[in-house]
Protein backbone atom coordinates (compact mmCIF):
# COMPACT_ATOMS: atom_id res chain seq x y z
CA UNK A 1 0.00 0.00 0.00
CA UNK A 2 2.79 2.74 0.69
CA UNK A 3 4.19 2.11 -2.46
CA UNK A 4 1.21 2.53 -4.48
CA UNK A 5 0.42 5.56 -2.47
CA UNK A 6 3.61 7.06 -3.72
CA UNK A 7 3.16 5.98 -7.14
CA UNK A 8 -0.48 7.68 -7.03
CA UNK A 9 1.47 10.97 -5.90
CA UNK A 10 3.98 10.88 -8.37
CA UNK A 11 0.94 11.18 -11.08
CA UNK A 12 -0.40 14.20 -9.10
CA UNK A 13 -2.55 12.45 -6.06
CA UNK A 14 -1.04 14.67 -3.37
CA UNK A 15 -1.15 13.27 0.07
CA UNK A 16 -2.12 9.92 0.05
CA UNK A 17 1.32 8.95 1.44
CA UNK A 18 0.17 10.36 4.52
CA UNK A 19 -3.66 9.26 4.79
CA UNK A 20 -1.95 5.87 4.07
CA UNK A 21 -0.16 5.80 6.94
CA UNK A 22 -3.03 6.95 9.35
CA UNK A 23 -4.85 3.62 7.33
CA UNK A 24 -1.83 1.36 8.45
CA UNK A 25 -2.37 2.69 12.02
CA UNK A 26 -5.54 2.17 12.47
CA UNK A 27 -5.22 -1.53 10.78
CA UNK A 28 -2.86 -2.06 14.01
CA UNK A 29 -5.08 -0.77 16.62
CA UNK A 30 -7.83 -3.00 15.07
CA UNK A 31 -5.40 -6.15 15.25
CA UNK A 32 -3.84 -5.49 18.44
CA UNK A 33 -6.58 -3.28 20.25
CA UNK A 34 -5.82 0.18 22.11
CA UNK A 35 -2.60 -0.14 23.49
CA UNK A 36 -1.93 2.35 26.83
CA UNK A 37 1.72 2.53 26.01
CA UNK A 38 1.64 2.47 22.36
CA UNK A 39 4.07 -0.25 21.94
CA UNK A 40 1.51 -1.94 19.51
CA UNK A 41 -1.04 0.43 18.81
CA UNK A 42 -0.73 4.15 17.80
CA UNK A 43 -3.82 4.31 19.90
CA UNK A 44 -3.96 4.13 23.79
CA UNK A 45 -8.16 4.30 23.49
CA UNK A 46 -11.02 3.89 21.36
CA UNK A 47 -11.79 6.86 21.24
CA UNK A 48 -8.76 8.51 20.07
CA UNK A 49 -9.25 5.69 16.84
CA UNK A 50 -12.78 6.40 16.75
CA UNK A 51 -11.38 10.05 15.68
CA UNK A 52 -9.51 8.98 13.43
CA UNK A 53 -11.38 6.75 11.69
CA UNK A 54 -14.31 9.91 11.36
CA UNK A 55 -11.05 11.71 9.97
CA UNK A 56 -10.07 8.97 7.34
CA UNK A 57 -13.60 8.65 5.80
CA UNK A 58 -14.57 12.23 5.10
CA UNK A 59 -11.23 12.90 3.57
CA UNK A 60 -12.18 9.58 1.40
CA UNK A 61 -15.68 11.17 0.58
CA UNK A 62 -13.75 14.01 -0.38
CA UNK A 63 -11.25 12.16 -2.63
CA UNK A 64 -13.86 9.92 -4.22
CA UNK A 65 -16.04 13.15 -5.06
CA UNK A 66 -13.26 15.28 -6.70
CA UNK A 67 -12.48 12.00 -8.90
CA UNK A 68 -16.05 11.74 -9.72
CA UNK A 69 -16.02 15.46 -10.88
CA UNK A 70 -12.61 14.91 -12.68
CA UNK A 71 -14.02 12.03 -14.53
CA UNK A 72 -17.37 13.67 -15.32
CA UNK A 73 -15.67 16.75 -16.73
CA UNK A 74 -13.43 14.17 -19.01
CA UNK A 75 -10.71 15.21 -17.08
CA UNK A 76 -7.52 12.91 -17.68
CA UNK A 77 -5.44 12.77 -14.26
CA UNK A 78 -3.17 10.26 -15.54
CA UNK A 79 -0.18 11.84 -17.06
CA UNK A 80 2.11 9.59 -19.46
CA UNK A 81 5.93 10.65 -19.05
Amino acid sequence: MVRLSQMLEEVGHYGLSAWTAVALELHDYQYNGPDPDMALSKYRDRQKAVATVIKLMRELVNRIGNLKQRIRGGVTYLRVA
